[in-house]
């Protein structure tokens, strides 16, 4: 992997139309193109406390589990952090103020 390879990624994902129906198939081709995706695992020990994002446009709290679960599929429309349309993902941190998602 070289900041070339970097850079020429980047400008792919720039270019990519996120309405288009290949965009998600695009942005991996883009990846590709690096060679490989750096990112690492923390191994933390028990116990551990997370915190959930849902988007929300009150800041009433969640009354159920159900509330925080994966979201059903036709909910997601859009390209998320990680998700593409239609794909629910479970998103959480360990520090609170990054898991805040107003909208």
């Amino acid at each position: 992997m070289t900041i070339q390879d970097i850079q020429q990624c980047i400008h792919e994902l720039e270019l990519l139309n996120v309405n288009s129906s290949d965009a998600y198939d695009e942005a991996i081709a883009a990846y590709k193109g690096i060679g490989a995706i750096p990112f690492f695992l923390l191994d933390m020990p028990p116990p551990i406390t997370v915190f959930r994002t849902r988007t929300h446009e009150t800041d009433n709290f969640f009354e159920q589990i159900s509330d925080v679960a994966l979201a059903p599929s036709t909910a997601v429309k859009y390209f998320g952090r990680c998700n593409y349309p239609s794909q629910s993902l479970f998103y959480c941190s360990d520090f609170r103020p990054t898991s805040r998602k107003r909208v």
